[in-house]
């Protein structure tokens, strides 16, 4: 408990330094020291996060728009209610996830730790550029290519780390960036064993990098849930705003996903099969064959799901408890 209220506390300061940053950047000494009081006050009566507060716009919005917004301690609180010990085990931990997963996942993989030099040479072999991924970590941190060149290789270097096949993106979503493979953040929750899709959202790199996370560079745009049109523009974690993706020049409203009613039944059938009970953000892939699992975020974080436009998501979740109490 000591630890992690350790690391809010670090986290918050970090986050509101940045949020300083922001406002200074567009507004005067004055509206500053304004918004600061306003930001408290938000923290007290919604549970926000400085950058939250700037994600959703906060400074535009009355008591009762913002309490349609998932925020930090809203869906901390909906975490220790609905995501149990083994949920959190399993989806935090990249070699539970793939085992617990593995039919859903569509490629192969080799957990470095537990395979010899021989096998992981093999699996090399095999697949040529796989992707190394630690078994713990969030934001893309430390995921990179390895590419294969017949050389001998000191398996430690993998140490603490899956190694997977590479996903072959949809050619669709490939034309974004074809360096990264652009991947949909799908929330669902799911209660008394049923489970629906309440936020969605279509990530992007827009480098040469190899992660399209938000923190890592990458941007975001809202997914329509019932056809799977993007609907707004890009944001990245900056808060600059993208009509299309800067790497590419792709347009982003309008696009719609490919395999989208698949991707929604994968995430809800993954959610049902986890646990009766969860709160998840899946991070689904779209091939040509249709869509894979890359893994479960419990703390799927607030920022993709409603930056992108800026409309809460907190109603649809509080529906479905309300349901479940009737039943």
């Amino acid at each position: 408990m000591i630890k992690r209220i350790a690391k809010w506390i670090r986290e918050f300061f970090a986050n509101y330094i940045w949020f300083q940053k922001k406002l200074r950047e567009k507004y005067s000494l004055g509206q500053c020291i304004l918004l600061n009081f306003q930001f408290l006050w938000c923290v007290v009566t919604d549970g926000c996060s400085p950058e939250e507060y700037l994600w959703f716009e906060f400074y535009h919005k009355n008591r009762q728009e913002r309490k349609t917004f998932l925020t930090y301690l809203r869906h901390a609180k909906l975490q220790r209610r609905y995501n149990s010990k083994r949920v959190r085990n399993i989806l935090n931990d990249k070699q539970k996830f793939n085992e617990f997963f593995k039919k859903e996942l569509g490629r192969e993989w080799l957990d470095a730790d537990s395979a010899d030099a021989d096998e992981i040479e093999q699996f090399l072999k095999k697949h040529q550029m796989v992707m190394v991924k630690p078994k713990f970590g969030w934001g893309g941190v430390e995921v990179h290519k390895y590419y294969y060149q017949g050389e001998k290789t000191d398996e430690t270097i993998f140490s603490g780390c899956l190694l997977e096949e590479c996903i072959q993106q949809h050619k669709l979503l490939q034309e974004f960036n074809p360096n990264v493979v652009n991947t949909l953040r799908i929330g669902t929750f799911c209660i008394n064993g049923k489970a629906e899709v309440f936020a969605a959202g279509l990530r992007m790199g827009i480098s040469e990098g190899c992660v399209d996370n938000l923190c890592a560079g990458g941007i975001c745009a809202n997914v329509q849930i019932c056809h799977g049109i993007v609907n707004s523009s890009g944001i990245d974690g900056d808060l600059n705003r993208f009509k299309a993706n800067p790497y590419s020049g792709k347009k982003l409203q309008g696009f719609r996903v490919p395999y989208w009613n698949e991707a929604k039944e994968l995430a809800v059938s993954s959610a049902q099969r986890l646990s009766d009970r969860n709160i998840v953000g899946w991070d689904v892939a779209i091939t040509k064959d249709g869509p894979v699992l890359l893994e479960g975020n419990p703390d799927q974080g607030t920022g993709v799901i409603q930056m992108c436009d800026t409309v809460g998501k907190y109603p649809g979740i509080q529906r479905r408890i309300k349901e479940s109490r009737s039943v």
